[in-house]
This record gives structure tokens, sequence and C-alpha cells, in this order.
């Protein structure tokens, strides 16, 4: 229903440009049998205001902490099982985590994990900030996304991301400046980017 609704507007709508988050959106919008209009711009989301005014300090690495986290953790393309398989190939490292977002399927993992800081659902951009600024590395596995706006909310911390290769991150991320970007959700791929920016 939907796919005829946009094949018989789109024919309607020649005098308008389309809008995409991320260049990868744009690329699948030219594939698509519907790519009627022909103008569209990349107009990335933007960055909350209260952001702009963070002092980024140097992190301690000895105490090296990770940040994940989503609005609900449960959902599969956030790659939660991508931070499980993390969480325990680093289980004799001195690396900690803080992990915010609802969850009723990991919530009894992250609770009883000793590595683990469970906060739960944040609904403030001050708690979040403070979280981010804590932290030494911000990792965003989710399978696909958008544009994924807590990217820009831990680089704006001074937080480096890791992240999938695809979608928003990779036009967001610069590879081993401010992030490492990874290929085809390769668990040592992700091990490697961790090590990268704790050493």
């Amino acid at each position: 229903f939907n796919f005829k609704e946009k094949k018989k507007n789109y024919k309607l709508l020649n005098k308008i440009t389309l809008t995409f988050p991320c260049s990868d959106f744009k690329k699948i919008y030219k594939k698509s049998i519907l790519n009627k209009i022909k103008n569209f711009e990349i107009i990335p989301n933007a960055l909350d205001k209260s952001f702009e005014k963070i002092s980024v300090k140097k992190k301690d690495r000895k105490n090296f902490t990770i940040i994940f986290g989503a609005q609900n953790l449960d959902q599969e393309w956030k790659g939660t099982n991508i931070l499980i398989k993390i969480i325990e190939n680093l289980k004799k490292e001195n690396i900690n985590f803080i992990i915010f977002g609802q969850t009723e399927k990991y919530i009894d993992y992250f609770k009883t994990n000793k590595k683990v800081k469970y906060l739960g659902y944040i609904d403030s951009r001050n708690k979040l900030k403070k979280m981010f600024k804590r932290s030494n590395l911000f990792i965003f596995p989710s399978y696909y996304e958008s544009f994924g706006k807590t990217i820009i909310e831990s680089l704006a911390c001074g937080v480096p991301v890791i992240a999938n290769n695809k979608y928003g991150a990779k036009d967001i991320i610069s590879h081993k400046k401010d992030g490492y970007l990874v290929n085809n959700q390769n668990i040592n791929e992700y091990l490697k980017g961790i090590k990268y920016f704790k050493n």
C-alpha cells in the first residue's frame, strides 16, 4: 500500500527536493524504482546546542571505560548482541562498561556483570553528557542507522567512536582519527579498534 501511494504521489512532486541524513541513503534512493524526484540534498541531523559548551578534558587511560547505549537495547539492529561478545572477549582486561537504555532481554546480564555499570533509560541531556565525559570510548554497533545522533554527541564530548562502516557512521567518523570503522560487524575488528584507542 505504501509503495503504491509513493509511486502515485512521487509523479506529482517534481518541484521538490528530497533530503537524506547520510550519503548511503542517497545511493539507495538512486537504485529505487521510485526515484522520480531528481533534486536531493544530504542534510545531517543537528546536535543539541547544549553540547557546544562542553570542555573536553584529557582522559584517564588506566581506568579505561567504554560507553554504549540506545533508547531500546532490545531492538536487534542496535547491535547489543555485538556488545555482549565484546564484553565477553574483554573480561580479563582492565576495561569497564557504562550502559544506558531500556532492556528486558539483557537486564540480568548487565546487572550481574561486575564490569558493567547499567544506568537504565536516561532522559536527561546533562546526565548523558556526564556519562560521555567519564568514558574513553563509545561503541556504536548498530547494523543500520539512518544517522546515529549519539555518535556526534560522543565526539562533541571528546570521546572517539567505534562503529559499523555504514550509513551515517561512515559519513561522520574519520577512521583512526576520531573513531574506528568496522567492516561486516567483525568482532575482531571491534577489538582491534578498542586496542587502538586504549594504547
